[in-house]
């Protein structure tokens, strides 16, 4: 996997578009793990939530561009509340992942339940996460993690290169979506906001 961690490093660096290059992270870190599909997500710090911004794979027709996660939310939430790798054999069934039911439904009619999910970290501040989606029953491995993470830091740095040197793409005016997160004061209690 190392040999695979340099070659991307190096195609990574070489995109210059910033939707291209999101759309390289997922399609280059399903190949060395043979994982059904990834997402990356990307961190808005206002409201907090992070925002799909390619996905890779077979999702499912409802899993990932129209939804948004709440900090701690499903398993991009909670990669970037803890700040480290999220593993799990079935999304559906660990209790230590809180769904909202818009993408517990969205997973039930998608072909993965396996999940890891790494957190993309850039002078020590969450950006984002990537997650790679498989099939219920895997077990990712230690070594997995470690190069999932290890992927999500060469991403971060690879979408860090300035601005300047990455064609931009005029801002496309977004439909409201609704964003499902959770209060601090109880586990099962839920607010949600609609966002522009």
């Amino acid at each position: 996997m190392a040999d695979a961690l340099a070659e991307v490093a190096g195609l990574l660096v070489e995109v210059r578009d910033t939707r291209a290059l999101a759309q390289r992270i997922v399609d280059e870190v399903r190949r060395p793990l043979g994982a059904l599909g990834a997402l990356l997500c990307r961190l808005d710090h206002r409201p907090r939530t992070l925002e799909p911004v390619a996905v890779s794979g077979d999702v499912g027709p409802e899993y990932g561009m129209p939804l948004v996660f709440a900090v701690g939310a499903g398993t991009p939430g909670l990669a970037a509340a803890v700040r480290e790798p999220v593993v799990t054999a079935n999304v559906l069934a660990d209790a230590r992942i809180w769904l909202p039911e818009q993408t517990r439904r969205a997973i039930e009619h998608a072909p993965f339940r396996a999940v890891l999910a790494v957190p993309l970290v850039l002078r020590g501040a969450v950006t984002g996460t990537l997650c790679i989606l498989d099939r219920e029953g895997r077990v990712f491995t230690a070594d997995e993690a470690r190069f999932a993470q290890a992927f999500a830091h060469q991403a971060a740095l690879a979408s860090r290169t300035p601005v300047s040197t990455r064609r931009r793409r005029p801002p496309q005016r977004r439909p409201s979506r609704r964003v499902v997160s959770r209060t601090t004061s109880s586990p099962r209690s839920r607010t949600s906001c609609d966002l522009p």
